[in-house]
């Protein structure tokens, strides 16, 4: 057993103490920065929410090429061995035959099961570029509210050290015995408060960070925003002068394309309900002595127990369903389409008022408030409340502006105008 004496223990925990340690790999790696751009981009390019409903249309087209395909032809072939020494119906010692059976569609039915299989191809692609814009507007909503909540995260964190600052000089001026301790206390507090602010704004941003890297499929780190916060440029038209055009919006698109296909399974199912009918011939021969006979017939269903009304029913059903969906798409889209055109214009108001009767005020609030405590004039409260107020208003802006841009994308969403109005050559920008 190895003993050590006090001095070669110290001197051991001394050079551990003095060894640096190796750092730990980084594991929040910071993200992707995105622009506006990039995020259009990315909701078309391969996204992998747009998979599957990408892929339906590939299966719809599958099937409209199967149902397109004319019945295959059965070939038989039978052979019969007499039992006990008895002969067969030619005399024969033996029998075989060979048969051919093709299929015979009734005139209108594989024409109306193309027209059916290409109405489901027309819903599938409607659909997909429904859930395309849905998505768009999605990833364009996080996008812009991560700006906003960005924005917030600078303001709180210049507020922080604003008021840092003022409780700076608040303790000299305890030291010097021109405030009180309770001037101190009250500014510390203020500045907690203000850091639960920043700490609680930090992680709405990155928690809405998390959420756009959700809807782009993004799996390299929370991106962040590129861009600054302010409100879109739309054409007045589209807002004041405007009559709801539901025919573009992509619930009514996707609810229009399911009505078509369940209309055209109407068509289908009448047709389907003919018997199958299918024709027949070959040849038939026996051995010992040799005979040969050549035969052909006709095969037709006889619907006793089955008659296919029940799918004539269900096709009729489906039909109802879907109109109605497709009524109750155009009176939701409308109604949305109305409201979101007012919101926009009311929250543009509120934007305008507030550049024109509160902006101007703030910097010379901030300056008068700060000029005043130096010179003895305001009380700590006083200046605090000015920094307070100079605060609110600015987050105030942020969450008015923030409130203009989701009306603005969700009226774009609506109307299916999103995706055209991001691709334009004049699309919105979020450059300062």
């Amino acid at each position: 057993m190895i003993r050590l004496g006090n001095k070669t223990f110290f001197a051991l925990a001394t050079l551990l103490a003095c060894t640096p340690l190796v750092a730990a790999p980084a594991t929040n790696a910071p993200g992707p920065r995105l622009t506006l751009a990039d995020v259009a981009h990315l909701v078309g390019d391969r996204n992998p929410r747009l998979l599957a409903e990408r892929e339906t249309v590939a299966a719809a087209r599958a099937e409209r090429r199967t149902i397109a395909a004319y019945p295959n032809p059965k070939v038989g072939f039978d052979h019969f061995q007499p039992a006990g020494g008895q002969r067969t119906v030619f005399d024969g010692a033996r029998q075989e035959q060979v048969s051919v059976e093709l299929p015979v569609l009734i005139p209108g039915q594989r024409a109306s099961r193309i027209a059916k299989a290409d109405a489901d191809i027309a819903a599938a692609q409607a659909r997909f570029t429904a859930g395309t814009g849905i998505l768009a507007g999605d990833a364009t909503l996080s996008f812009m509210r991560l700006i906003g909540l960005q924005e917030t995260v600078t303001v709180l964190s210049n507020a922080f050290i604003d008021v840092t600052r003022l409780k700076d000089t608040v303790a000299g001026r305890v030291a010097e015995g021109a405030a009180t301790a309770y001037d101190l206390t009250r500014v510390e507090v203020e500045l907690g408060v203000l850091e639960n602010h920043l700490e609680s704004s930090r992680s709405e941003a990155a928690a809405e960070s998390a959420l756009l890297a959700s809807l782009l499929g993004l799996t390299n780190g929370l991106p962040t925003a590129d861009g600054a916060l302010q409100p879109w440029q739309l054409p007045p038209r589209i807002l004041y002068d405007f009559v709801p055009d539901t025919l573009t919006a992509p619930l009514v698109v996707a609810a229009t394309g399911e009505a078509v296909a369940a209309d055209a399974g109407i068509k289908a199912a009448k047709r389907n309900r003919w018997p199958d009918l299918s024709l027949s011939g070959g040849r038939t021969w026996t051995r010992r002595p040799f005979g040969a006979a050549d035969f052909v017939g006709v095969n037709i269903e006889i619907p006793i127990f089955d008659t296919r009304r029940g799918q004539l029913d269900k096709a009729r059903s489906e039909a109802r369903a879907a109109e109605a969906r497709h009524a109750a798409a155009v009176a939701e889209v409308d109604s949305a389409i109305r409201q979101l055109a007012e919101t926009v214009q009311r929250r543009q108001a509120a934007l305008d008022r507030h550049r024109t009767e509160i902006e101007p005020r703030l910097a010379r609030l901030k300056q008068m408030a700060a000029d005043a405590y130096a010179l003895g004039r305001h009380t700590l409260l006083e200046s605090l409340d000015a920094e307070q107020a100079r605060r609110e208003v600015t987050l105030e802006r942020i969450e008015t502006i923030t409130a203009l841009v989701e009306a603005q994308i969700r009226f774009l969403t609506a109307t299916g105008r999103l995706l055209p109005y991001l691709t334009s050559p004049n699309p919105p920008t979020t450059n300062p």
